[in-house]
């Protein structure tokens, strides 16, 4: 071939290879953010119903310790809660983490389970309360109600905290991208005003008034000086 066609050609080729390149690692970040933007939802989703679940529990236990329910009337939201915690917690345990997030499903499990084992403890509480009404093991069952309660507040504040970081992480490639153009933004000019100097006067001293020699009277002569007179004259 003569090397007219080659040149063209070898360009030609360099550049569709650079673009499969380029079109090869746009569709690897478009995976990522989508794998990313998925895992968001699943952790948002599943810790709305984790609030469902256990606001009943932590309301009832509070009227149950301030004696405007009986201990009876709780009995089904724990049983309830129970099943659906548990349920949860597979859930969490199934979910594969993006990178950067890899340790986040593990982290809202453990979160889960410490909230499945509050409710535990609140129908071993509640029992207790039932069994030893007026008793003298009262006070051991309030005490268990109360740390249940306790403790599943806990959990939902650790499970929102874990929930909040992920949906405030943004997809590999795009971290780096906001980063450089924070780096390449150009520091803002602030104009400061000049503070001008106070002027203070100086005093200036007053010129001393001229001396004035005093007259000399006049003699015989024009214009010249007086003379003694001659004595022998």
């Amino acid at each position: 071939m003569e090397p007219r066609i080659i040149l063209p050609l070898a360009l030609f080729l360099a550049l569709a290879a650079l673009f499969l390149l380029v079109l090869q690692r746009a569709s690897r970040l478009v995976a990522r953010t989508r794998e990313h933007e998925r895992f968001q939802r699943s952790i948002a989703d599943l810790d709305v119903r984790f609030g469902r679940t256990i606001d009943p529990v932590i309301a009832g236990l509070d009227e149950i310790r301030r004696h405007r329910i009986g201990a009876e009337a709780l009995a089904e939201v724990l049983s309830r809660a129970s099943d659906e915690l548990r349920t949860e917690i597979d859930e969490a345990r199934a979910l594969r983490g993006p990178a950067g997030l890899t340790d986040v499903p593990p982290s809202y499990a453990r979160e889960l389970e410490r909230a499945e084992r509050a409710v535990g403890l609140a129908e071993h509480g509640r029992s207790g309360l039932i069994a030893t009404r007026g008793g003298p093991r009262e006070l051991e069952a309030q005490t268990s109600l109360k740390r249940a309660a306790l403790n599943l507040r806990h959990a939902r504040e650790a499970a929102g905290m874990v929930a909040s970081r992920v949906a405030e992480t943004l997809p590999p490639g795009t971290q780096r991208t906001s980063g450089a153009a924070q780096q390449s933004r150009p520091p803002m000019a602030v104009s400061v005003p000049a503070v001008q100097a106070p002027v203070t006067a100086t005093p200036v001293a007053a010129a001393p008034a001229p001396t004035v020699a005093p007259a000399i009277p006049g003699g015989g002569g024009e214009g010249g000086p007086d003379r003694d007179p001659d004595p022998s004259m």
